[in-house]
């Protein structure tokens, strides 16, 4: 045992390293690549104020090596089967380490969330690039949950939160019964006796254990000031403990075996001895070096150097670990149930079930903890099973400590009979009076032994009573009976818990009914479930919508359940105030935009605050009039490739076209060759990164209309979670793909910065602008940022574009006075030109046709709706007051339609946008993009490609409604679909028919 020991002490004093809060180290390039992207540490944040503080100690060299830390959701298990472009392009935060310190505020975690981070640099994913020598960068990373107060000062984790307290309060325990008991401990121990050798065992085991919880008080104590701890004192604490689960293991096994072994041999041994023999010796060996083995295999594994004695196993060496626990039960409960079936003396009896019953507590605590921590969050099943199994097993030793008591009893009542047998045996020799021992005097010696006895064992019963008292209750807990009363309990206290988050709910949805009773509330189903499954995303939905609209004229309340509360505007006056509310107290909500996230991460649509105004200051120049200009022959060409499919498809005979379809790859070609200068030829052949585009946004939509795959922890097993998964790692793969190859050539080229909007060279792409842009600091924006912002821009770019073109077409079809009126228009523009193509400037000379575009914008906005909160009370005209964290839901199709500001809303008149007209409107009447600091930063873009597609398409064709094949009705009773942008159920079908311009040369 000696050795094992020894061994156990190298192990855990050499072999563990502490992984505290506070993490300082290099940063390597080398291991950044051998693992794409160097791990450096994990952190479980919760709530509000969660900060990381990363300072570097050579800023020069890390701006260099355009040095980041990435941050990632632990949840996301499949970043080790990604490739290092596509691990790198699925952080969550991507933070620049180019100053000597960077304060990282992270976003509110509404749960306690475990979180990742790892650096990554230029030569993460160059495999060819030479690393320099002098690579390394010496960091310091903190990382802070916020106190009681709200202040980021706390080092502990959400998963450690609580376990100081515990210890403290476990010490407290051992050290009022160490002032109680040592005297009458001391004397026992130097007095002997039964099962002395035991008591011995169970002593050192329960002092074991207190130094262990002395040892981890200490380690946390020093943890929460500066996040590191004392490392050698949290290796003791591990150490302490192991030691005292080996020796109480090896002193159970052993007991049990000698019994066994015992009773074969010896019919009348007594259970007051600790049996020894080769055989009972061998086999505690074998289960202590067996458990010794899988406990430091299981501590060290996987649990990061970290010091936590248990927690929730996942591992296989603590499935192992558990496995060989139950084995050990089962196999003592058939050892001492052999024993007790065949043990006459109620004493016996008592003394082996008593014995039992801490064996199994001991055992089984483990197991049952690590089975019943699934009813709670991840992060309280550590702290639930650490704390319960210290609890149990100290309850463990306490009882089979209180069977010396029982075994002195016993002792004393043997040795009482067998004085008095031997004693009458005696009397029945020939003499039967001896002078020496006369009746008389053996009623008085017998006398005196029996009232020896009985004081010794009164003063036993004195002395020990609160062991006793102790003995009652472990023996009531530990029966059947005691089980069902606190199984119980834990499911009163369940229930009660549940009653109190009910109770919370139930106030907070009180709450916001009286804070938002001053607006019109449309009748719902049930005053708990409120409005839910009443938005619908159909033609009755919109329909819904009108009916609103004429019924409360400019706002309403709404809730699904009690947890959104929602306030529904449809009216300029309602909605300025709301959408002109300055982005530092303006927060998109999760409810609506959290499903983009992964797809779009922090880019310019999902962020807030700082984030969002360096974003959006850094992208502005981007949209420029100057570097739009530049797009329009880009317009051009992807319209000439869909109108020669368009030509083809009707000299087949097939002049009745689905116009989402084929309008939707236009868009998405023309876009990768604006972002990108991407050729992808997705027109005319398959591409799988416009394949996983489409992909994307059906599953996105789908998700929506499915309450449960509003969870990530259940969306991500489900098929639709994987197969959004795999198209999300084809698209991001792609876009960082491109950005590193783009960023390295920028790199390689020579000469000085000049001004990209003037520089005669190669027209400049989306990428290249947005590469090149610098903040005030002289920062841009990162690989990671950059890719959030280009796949932001293809999702936000080609799905509303092709609805906005699509629905134009369709009204232009149904009213053709309008459209002969636009098409002379453009044809007027084309006179005297050799070939169909727009120009930048003939856009502004396009007016009528631009009336009509703004027109279907409004009566088929591609956006239905956007919603806001806002971190403080918004106060709307008429006395009205949004309170903060409610959800305002503007309605761009109700304030479009309302007949309070647009008369007869549901007809298509392009003359409402005639500039005579316009003046008479208010400002925020017509908002197909939005409106305020947060409207959509491409609405330049989009419109310009508008025009440009409508107008050659108008010049080339002309449009009558057409038939959809599979209904056989005709698309002038379309049925709209709000999803992610307005499609038409069924398809919108349009009916071609080419128009030919003599003398001007056809794409």
């Amino acid at each position: 045992m000696a050795h094992v020991l020894a061994a156990l002490v190298a192990a855990v004093l050499l072999g563990s390293e502490a992984c505290g809060k506070t993490v300082t180290g290099l940063f390597r390039s080398d291991a950044a690549r051998q693992q794409s992207g160097q791990f450096i540490t994990k952190f479980m944040y919760q709530g509000d104020n969660g900060l990381l503080v990363c300072r570097l100690e050579n800023t020069a060299l890390a701006t260099e090596k355009e040095s980041r830390l990435l941050l990632y959701h632990d949840v996301d298990s499949d970043l080790d089967n990604l490739s290092c472009t596509e691990r790198l392009a699925r952080a969550y935060l991507s933070i620049p380490l180019g100053q000597e310190e960077h304060n990282q505020t992270m976003p509110r975690q509404s749960s306690p969330t475990a979180w990742r981070a790892l650096y990554a640099d230029r030569y993460t994913c160059q495999e060819s690039a030479v690393i320099p020598s002098h690579a390394d960068l010496s960091f310091t990373v903190l990382l802070f949950n916020a106190d009681s107060a709200g202040n980021p000062l706390e080092h502990f984790s959400a998963e450690e939160a609580g376990l100081h307290s515990f210890y403290f309060l476990l010490l407290l325990a051992y050290f009022i019964a160490c002032c109680i008991y040592i005297q009458p401990l001391h004397q026992a121990l130097r007095k002997g006796g039964p099962m002395h050798t035991v008591f011995k065992v169970l002593t050192t085991a329960l002092a074991l254990q207190g130094c262990s919880a002395l040892c981890n008080y200490i380690h946390l104590s020093r943890y929460s000031r500066d996040g590191v701890g004392i490392p050698l004192v949290g290796s003791l604490a591990e150490f302490w403990d192991m030691v005292s689960q080996v020796s109480m293991l090896y002193m159970i096994l052993s007991l049990c075996v000698g019994w066994t072994l015992s009773r074969g041999r010896k019919p009348q041994a007594r259970p007051l001895q600790w049996e020894h023999s080769p055989a009972s010796t061998a086999v505690a060996v074998g289960g202590v070096v067996t458990q010794g083995a899988l406990l430091l295999w299981e501590q060290y594994s996987e649990s990061g150097g970290e010091h936590h004695s248990y927690h929730a196993q996942r591992s296989l060496a603590g499935v192992l670990l558990m496995a060989l626990r139950v084995f050990l039960a089962l196999l003592l409960a058939s050892v001492l149930y052999q024993i007790i079936a065949t043990e006459r003396s109620t004493l016996k009896r008592d003394f082996y079930l008593t014995f039992a019953k801490g064996c199994f507590l001991w055992f089984l605590c483990h197991p049952v903890l690590v089975l019943m921590s699934v009813i709670f969050n991840e992060h309280q099943r550590g702290k639930v099973v650490t704390i319960g199994v210290i609890l149990c097993q100290s309850i463990s030793m306490v009882a089979l400590r209180s069977l010396r008591l029982l075994c002195s009893t016993m002792s004393l009542t043997l040795r009482r009979n067998d004085t008095i047998r031997r004693m009458k045996r005696s009397t029945c020799t020939l003499d039967p009076f001896p002078t020496a021992l006369t009746p008389k005097r053996l009623k008085l010696r017998g006398g005196q032994w029996e009232k020896s006895c009985d004081m010794q064992q009164r003063h036993v019963v004195l002395t020990s009573s609160w062991m006793s008292l102790l003995q009652g209750v472990l023996s009531w807990v530990l029966s059947w009976a005691g089980l069902c009363q606190i199984m119980a309990v834990v499911g009163i206290g369940l229930v009660a818990l549940v009653a109190v988050w009910m109770a919370r709910l139930l106030a907070r949805h009180a709450w916001y009914t009286h804070r938002l009773s001053c607006f019109c509330r449309p009748h719902a189903d049930s005053w708990l479930m409120g409005h839910m499954g009443q938005m619908q995303s159909t033609e009755e939905g919109l329909l819904q919508v009108d009916e609103l609209v004429q019924t409360y004229k400019h706002s309403c309340s709404w809730f699904l359940g009690p947890f959104y509360h929602f306030v529904r505007v449809f009216h300029p006056d309602y909605v300025k105030p709301l959408l002109m509310a300055s982005a530092s107290i303006t927060v998109k909500d999760e409810l609506i935009y959290g499903h983009l996230r992964p797809w779009l991460g922090r880019s310019l649509l999902l962020s807030n605050g700082e984030e969002w105004l360096r974003r959006r200051r850094l992208l502005t120049p981007v949209f420029h009039f100057d570097i739009l200009k530049s797009y329009v022959a880009t317009f051009n060409t992807s319209t000439d490739t869909m109108h020669g499919k368009w030509r083809c498809l009707v000299a087949e005979g097939r002049a009745n076209m689905e116009m989402f379809d084929h309008v939707t790859l236009m868009t998405l070609d023309s876009l990768l060759k604006c972002v990108f200068s991407y050729n992808s030829n997705c027109q005319e052949l398959t591409s799988e990164y416009v394949s996983a585009i489409v992909e994307l946004s059906d599953l996105i939509i789908d998700r929506r209309l499915k309450i449960l795959h509003h969870w990530d922890w259940f969306y991500w097993k489900t098929q639709q979670g994987k197969k959004f998964k795999k198209a999300l790692s084809v698209v991001h793969g792609f876009t960082s793909e491109v950005v590193q190859k783009r960023r390295t050539l920028i790199n390689q080229q020579t000469g000085a910065e000049t001004d990209f909007t003037t520089a005669p060279q190669r027209r400049k792409d989306f990428l290249d602008l947005i590469l090149q842009s610098k903040d005030d600091d002289g920062l841009g924006l990162t690989d990671e940022e950059i890719q959030a912002e280009a796949n932001t821009f293809m999702f936000a770019g080609h799905d509303t574009t092709a609805s906005a073109i699509c629905w134009t077409l369709y009204n232009l079809a149904r009213h053709a006075h309008f459209q002969e009126k636009c098409r002379q228009e453009v044809m007027d523009l084309m006179q005297g030109r050799d070939r169909h193509a727009i120009e930048w400037e003939d856009l502004s000379n396009l007016t009528f046709t631009t009336m009509c575009i703004r027109e279907s914008l409004r009566l088929h906005s591609p956006v239905q709706a956007v919603t806001r909160q806002y971190t403080q009370d918004m106060a709307l005209p008429g006395g009205r007051t949004v309170p903060e964290g409610a959800i305002c839901l503007v309605s761009i199709y109700g304030t479009h339609h309302n007949p309070t500001v647009w008369t007869n809303p549901n007809e298509f008149d392009p003359l409402r946008f005639d500039p005579s007209n316009t003046k008479k409107r208010p400002s925020h009447a017509f908002i197909p993009f939005s409106s305020g600091p947060r409207n959509c930063i491409g609405q330049k873009f989009a419109l310009a490609e508008l025009r440009v597609v409508v107008a050659l398409t108008l010049l080339r064709f002309r449009l009558t409604l057409g038939v959809n094949p599979e209904l056989g009705t005709s698309s002038g009773g379309i049925r709209r679909v709000p999803q992610l942008v307005l499609r038409a159920e069924g398809g919108l079908w349009l009916r071609l028919e080419p128009l030919t311009t003599p003398g001007v040369e056809e794409p």
